[in-house]
C-alpha cells in the first residue's frame, strides 16, 4: 500500500506522480552551470503539504548524478528552533560539513565563530543573533574574518548549495533570525543558497521589520523565486484512486 503521509518527502524521481520531477530536474541543471561571483538566494513557494520537501530530495538526487557536483549543505533550522542560535548552529553545520572537502574555508569559519563568541561573552545579556548581524555591519574583526572565508572561497572556486528547509515551521523571530543572517552574508562567491517555504508566513513574519515590509524585505533578499508548478487534475484523481 503506498505512503500517503504528506510530511514524508519522495526522493526517488521515479516515483513522482505529481510532475515535480521536470521542474526539479530542470532547477539541478540551473545550478549546476551557474557559479555566482557574489552568491545567489533561490527560494521555492508553496504552502504546507505541496511538496517542496520532495521537490529539494529531488534536485539533490539529480545533483549527484552531475560529473561536477557542488557541495551540498543540508541545514533544517526546525531541528534547533527554541535554541539559543540559529545563527550559530547554522555556522556550526557549515564548518562541519566543509571541514573534510574545503579545509581552508572552515578553519576560517571557524575563527569567525570563536572571535564572535568571545566578543559576545564579553558583553552580558547581548545575544549570539543580535551580535552576529551587528558586528557584520560594523565590527571590523569579523568583518575581516568575513572577508577571509570570502577569499578562500574564491580561490577553491568549488561550488557550494545552502539548501535550507522547513522555514515556514519557526516562530516568527526566529524567521526574522534567519533571514537577516541570510541577507548579511548571502554575498559569498561560489555559494548559491536553496530556500522552500509558504511565502505568506513568512511574508507576515518579516512585516515586523519597522524599515519595509515583509514582501520588500523578501524580494531584496531572494533573487531567483519559483512557485511550485501544481500538480493537474488527472495527476491528483491518478493518486487518489492509486
Amino acid at each position: 500500500m503506498p505512503n500517503l503521509s504528506s510530511d514524508k518527502p519522495l526522493f526517488d524521481p521515479a516515483d513522482d506522480k505529481l510532475g515535480y520531477a521536470p521542474f526539479a530536474q530542470y532547477l539541478a541543471n540551473s545550478i549546476s552551470e551557474m557559479m555566482p561571483p557574489d552568491g545567489l538566494v533561490i527560494a521555492i513557494y508553496a504552502p504546507w503539504g505541496m511538496g517542496k520537501s520532495t521537490v529539494l530530495e529531488f534536485i539533490n538526487h539529480y545533483l549527484e548524478q552531475k560529473e561536477q557536483k557542488p557541495i551540498v549543505v543540508r541545514f533544517n533550522p526546525w531541528w534547533f528552533s527554541g535554541q539559543e542560535s540559529l545563527i550559530r548552529y547554522f555556522f556550526a553545520q557549515l564548518q562541519l560539513i566543509l571541514s573534510s572537502r574545503l579545509k581552508e574555508v572552515a578553519q576560517k569559519i571557524g575563527e569567525f565563530l570563536g572571535t564572535a563568541s568571545k566578543l559576545t561573552s564579553k558583553i552580558p545579556g547581548l545575544e549570539f543573533t543580535e551580535f552576529i548581524n551587528d558586528l557584520i555591519k560594523n565590527g571590523e574583526d569579523v568583518n575581516r574574518l568575513k572577508e577571509k572565508i570570502a577569499d578562500a572561497l574564491r580561490k577553491q572556486e568549488t561550488k557550494i548549495l545552502i539548501v535550507i528547509d522547513d522555514i515556514d515551521r519557526l516562530t516568527s523571530e526566529e524567521i526574522r533570525q534567519l533571514f537577516g543572517l541570510i541577507k548579511s552574508v548571502a554575498d559569498f562567491p561560489n555559494v548559491i543558497y536553496l530556500l522552500a517555504f509558504d511565502k505568506e508566513v513568512v511574508t507576515q513574519a518579516l512585516n515586523a521589520f519597522p524599515t519595509k515590509s515583509g514582501e520588500v524585505y523578501l524580494e531584496k533578499i531572494v533573487q531567483v523565486p519559483f512557485d511550485l508548478p501544481l500538480p493537474d487534475k488527472a495527476a491528483l484523481s491518478r493518486l487518489l484512486f492509486s
